[in-house]
């Protein structure tokens, strides 16, 4: 789980193995595809909701806040279901 934040090519790197066995075990323990593009995606968004916190209007801010923990959640479920596949 320590390495989805990287791209497989950089994972695997750093694991020692080539980019095809990474793929091969993932697919194996039920990742369709590796998280990173979709986990720094997922960031961006919340960095960019996060400006919207400092301006004036109200409902914006609480309109950015939700969005900020709806994108939170969906990022703590991508971390859990990529420990979950890693566990299997």
């Amino acid at each position: 789980m320590g390495y989805f934040h990287l791209p497989i090519e950089e994972a695997a790197r750093e694991m020692k193995v080539c980019p095809t066995v990474m793929k091969k075990i993932s697919r194996k323990h039920g990742l369709k595809r590796w998280p990173h593009r979709k986990i720094k995606s997922i960031e961006k968004k919340i960095s960019t909701r996060r400006q919207s916190l400092n301006g004036n209007d109200a409902e914006e801010r609480a309109r950015a806040q939700c969005d900020i923990e709806s994108f939170q959640q969906e990022l703590a479920g991508m971390y859990r279901k990529a420990a979950d596949a890693e566990m299997s």
